[in-house]
């Protein structure tokens, strides 16, 4: 029976420790029917985390219309709630980050605000709603750190970066008693000020060193900032736009993509109305100099960037113009005619190589790749022209080939959530429905590629959002049942061979 393959450990996370739901035709205890209790009570755990060092999970859980955050450690898998938020409040807790030694926990507690900047106010706070960012440790309350969202925890679990108005905030991760009262500590200034719009701060592994993607309208750099030295610096600034960075695993280099810069012919403004180039007062109240105008790119926010960043509202090419397709005014392309490029850059050497450009006359590769340092590759999600799903890709760092395509499974693979690396980058473990159309099950692939997927759990119920655990031993995942509610579940991070091995 597949059942008796199931999970090497079964957390059965209802999610209060040990409440469970109404098995699905089971008669009512004592005659009675079944209650909205009953079916309110177990908890629904969502967004699972690692820790990079320790065989550490967390997850956050819904339960009651209350929501906490929740974690285990192997060998045992004993489950402890790190958070007491036991009101129904209605506060959603989302972005949960876990650091190294699985000791901190940041997250965010508040809702998403909407178009016109306002987050849902369930109690009808006469103050207000507000989204921050929190922390907490096992034994101890959770305690607020300052008004945000997108927290990046620092490796040692000190601190965490988080963006605002363009520009890096941090918050030091200190119990609520001696709470530091530095004007960058509360929210009041930058961490980091830099020109341009900043964001994306990404640790290094080692915590020493912040890498940041600033963009000057035209153009974008890869910030470095030293922890030590507290300086910005920036790898190889020029013309051309420099994104998404990603970190070695031994922090002494960093991958990134390169792009041409935006041609001449596209930054001249459109006429509104004001005097000079640019625009006068006349024209204050323009659109492109609040964010992004039609077809434009998302600028400085007015009085909160004090112009640091783009202006948006580009004028399109006139449909025919000779220029338009040719390089030059109107297309910039770098040297050979590619118009995008994976480098690497050495910080022993500071200076960036070639891994990959895309042909003059490519069709597919043309747009930025969200990379990701994997063993002796970067990773990125793309969807073939034609294709439903997104696929998942690998380029070699040693510049010896062009993107392969690693899942070749046929099935669907949901989001970024449903991805995740081994501890040493070499294994890709991703969700999907491949096989199984009704269900999801984790499978794994080398992230070299060359070898076919391998299914790593099975049965009849669903694993999905795996996340690999430090020793590489084990994966946890999001699992439920048709008589089970979602749970969290531990699988052997490969399947064993025969599969009868793999009985709890």
């Amino acid at each position: 029976m597949v059942r008796s393959i199931r999970l090497l450990v079964c957390l059965a996370l209802f999610v209060a420790v040990g409440t469970a739901a109404p098995r699905a035709g089971a008669p009512p205890a004592n005659g009675a029917g079944p209650t909205i209790q009953q079916f309110l009570k177990p908890g629904f755990p969502y967004e699972l985390v690692a820790a990079a060092k320790v065989d550490r999970i967390a997850w956050l859980s819904y339960e009651e219309g209350k929501r906490n955050v929740f974690t285990a450690a192997a060998p045992t898998f004993a489950v402890t709630r790190v958070t007491n938020f036991l009101k129904d409040d209605g506060n959603d807790l989302t972005g949960l980050e876990i650091s190294d030694d699985g000791r901190t926990f940041v997250f965010v507690r508040g809702t998403a605000p909407n178009n016109v900047g306002w987050s849902a106010n369930p109690t009808s706070d006469p103050n207000g709603a507000e989204r921050a960012i929190w922390a907490a440790r096992a034994g101890a309350p959770a305690f607020r750190l300052a008004e945000g969202s997108g927290a990046a925890l620092s490796p040692d679990g000190q601190n965490v970066l988080y963006v605002k108005a363009g520009q890096i905030y941090r918050a030091r991760v200190t119990p609520a008693i001696g709470l530091s009262k530095e004007k960058m500590d509360t929210g009041e200034k930058p961490f980091i000020t830099a020109w341009g719009t900043n964001a994306g701060p990404r640790w290094s592994p080692d915590g020493t060193k912040v890498a940041f993607t600033s963009t000057r309208d035209n153009h974008s750099f890869i910030g470095i900032y030293d922890v030590k030295t507290r300086t910005v610096s920036f790898l190889e600034p020029g013309v051309d736009r420099d994104t998404n960075p990603t970190w070695s695993p031994d922090g002494k280099k960093l991958a990134f993509i390169r792009r041409p810069g935006t041609p001449f012919g596209l930054q001249a403004q459109q006429g509104v109305g004001g005097v000079g180039n640019p625009a006068g007062p006349a024209a204050a109240a323009a659109a492109g100099r609040a964010g992004a105008a039609q077809g434009g790119r998302q600028g400085a926010a007015p009085a909160a960037q004090g112009g640091r960043g783009g202006r948006g509202g580009d004028p399109a090419p006139t449909p025919g113009a000779p220029l338009v397709s040719q390089p030059g005014l109107y297309r910039a392309t770098f040297v050979g005619g590619h118009t995008l490029e994976v480098r690497t850059y050495d910080f022993t050497a500071k200076s960036s190589s070639l891994v990959w450009k895309n042909g003059a006359t490519e069709s597919m590769f043309t747009q930025p790749m969200n990379i990701q340092w994997a063993g002796d590759t970067v990773v990125f999600p793309f969807t073939p022209a034609g294709d439903e799903f997104e696929r998942y890709y690998s380029i070699k760092l040693d510049g010896s080939g062009a993107p392969t395509q690693i899942t070749t499974t046929s099935g669907l693979i949901e989001d970024a959530a449903n991805v995740c690396l081994s501890p040493d980058g070499k294994t890709l473990y991703y969700s999907t429905n491949a096989e199984d159309i009704d269900r999801r099950h984790v499978w794994s692939v080398p992230t070299v590629g060359g070898a076919a997927p391998v299914r790593v759990t099975m049965g009849e119920e669903i694993e999905n959002t795996p996340v690999a655990l430090a020793s590489g031993k084990y994966i946890a995942v999001l699992t439920a049942a048709a008589t089970r509610p979602q749970s969290v579940g531990i699988w052997p991070a490969a399947p064993a061979t025969p599969i009868e091995k793999q009985k709890v």
